[in-house]
């Protein structure tokens, strides 16, 4: 193999992973609105607030009314598998870039792709079972 063939391929195979397949995003997009309304609503010490989200608590009663389709996700969260649950957290409220936040995790970047994606996927499948078709 040519050696500038090989030096492309690690690229493009990491910025294969980094898009966001189409039946993904709008489960990414309500994460993101989640995410930011417990930003944003919440009273509590970002302490506090940490360590209810790595509990796995439900924050609909905490942060007031939320809409539908965000309890719905607040719910799949509270009862998603550790990795899940753990990835989607770090992906939508830790700072810093992919590489920073694999780096924390202890795992490549195109792996840490790979874990949202997955995430997502399992969350876009819980609110498929309660009704909402992202």
């Amino acid at each position: 193999m040519n050696a500038s063939i090989a030096m492309v391929l690690p690229i493009e195979v990491e910025q294969r992973s980094m898009k966001l397949d189409t039946e993904l995003q709008g489960v990414n997009s309500l994460a993101e609105r989640y995410y930011r309304n417990v930003r944003e609503a919440s009273k509590l010490h970002p302490l506090e607030l940490m360590r209810l989200l790595h509990d796995g608590a439900v924050l609909g009663g905490v942060l007031g009314e939320m809409p539908d389709d965000q309890v719905a996700f607040d719910q799949v969260r509270a009862t998603a598998p550790k990795r899940e649950r753990g990835t989607m957290d770090d992906w939508y409220t830790s700072g810093g870039s992919a590489a920073q936040k694999a780096k924390r995790r202890g795992i490549a970047r195109a792996t840490l792709y790979l874990h949202w994606r997955s995430a997502l996927g399992y969350f876009r499948g819980r609110l498929h079972e309660k009704g909402f078709h992202l």
